[in-house]
């Protein structure tokens, strides 16, 4: 038997950081956006983004400036220095690039150059591209490289915010599709009511004429 616990009190289940959407074809206006799916502003001090390339090899580390906070349901924009979009960045990429075609993002607790696609350190990673070999959820499991002009982003998306992650990055995240960037100054999500839990809510059993499944019912 198994159960599943949904959203409760309108709050994410997931308990840290995330790369919300991603935007990788630029030459100088690249974009990884963060989100904050829990109930508290979560301090960005000790962390960085950084960036490996489809095998895994090491490409840049960004650190991020330590007096900014990601606010809870709330986003945080890190930009090229050639991005001159809406809304305004809050932290800089410099003249970082991503591969424009494979690679993986990383969000990092740590201000060191990680040690490999598997480092304790990272709190999220987006591998994005057919052949990014160490996505989340393993090789095959990589989100669509957006081309020109387009970003992906995480699921749900838009107001109902990014606080899907199931360790896969091809569940996790929408279709390319044309940016809409968020900042931390930007209205924070608005989540759905809350779900309610499943307890208990698939049995298994085994009997003479063969597999029977019972299913539990919702508590609110």
């Amino acid at each position: 038997a198994w159960g599943t616990t949904g959203l409760t009190g309108g709050s994410s289940t997931v308990d840290h950081l995330v790369i919300s959407q991603l935007r990788i074809a630029g030459t100088t206006d690249d974009v990884i956006e963060i989100y904050n799916p829990t109930v508290a502003a979560i301090s960005l001090s000790g962390y960085s983004v950084q960036y490996l390339a489809a095998n895994g090899n090491f490409g840049f580390r960004v650190n991020l400036t330590a007096t900014n906070s990601v606010p809870s349901n709330g986003w945080y924009l890190v930009a090229g220095n050639g991005y001159a979009g809406s809304p305004s960045r809050d932290d800089s990429l410099g003249t970082s690039n991503l591969g424009n075609t494979n690679g993986h993002a990383l969000l990092v607790n740590k201000t060191s150059t990680v040690s490999s696609c598997s480092d304790a350190a990272i709190k999220d990673k987006v591998g994005y591209g057919a052949s990014a070999s160490c996505p989340e959820g393993g090789s095959g499991n990589n989100t669509a490289a957006p081309g020109a002009g387009l970003s992906v982003s995480r699921k749900p998306g838009g107001a109902l915010g990014a606080g899907q992650d199931t360790d896969v990055n091809s569940d996790d995240f929408l279709s390319p599709a044309t940016p809409a960037f968020h900042n931390r100054f930007d209205t924070p999500a608005s989540l759905p009511a809350a779900l309610g839990n499943v307890g208990n809510s698939l049995f298994v059993s085994q009997s003479v004429s063969g597999t029977t499944l019972t299913w539990g019912k919702a508590t609110a």
